[in-house]
């Protein structure tokens, strides 16, 4: 069972190496990437690294303040933080996009 585990992770690390690194290497090839900050923030928060993810996030807003799903992932992501007062202006700014 326990060879059966290791293997697991091992496999789960390669896959997730894969997507950070594609992940990075579109960021070097251009900072302000929309999909690709959208994707680190993601990547960040599944590994329970909000700061990080929201850094990447206020980026995104910058560059792309109208991406899906931006304002929603920011204010859940605020919301987990116990920071609701910036979730609920985010929860606003993305009822309010299009």
């Amino acid at each position: 069972m326990h060879i059966l585990l290791v293997q697991r992770f091992r496999r789960r690390l390669s896959y997730d190496d894969v997507h950070w690194k594609a992940i990075a290497d579109r960021l070097c090839a251009d900072p302000r990437d929309p999909d690709a900050l959208f994707a680190r923030a993601a990547y960040l928060a599944s590994e329970h690294r909000m700061r990080e993810a929201i850094k990447s996030l206020n980026v995104l807003s910058e560059v792309a303040p109208d991406y899906p799903g931006l304002w929603r992932l920011k204010a859940r992501l605020f919301q987990e933080m116990g920071e609701t007062k910036l979730a609920s202006a985010c929860w606003k700014k993305g009822y309010a996009s299009p």
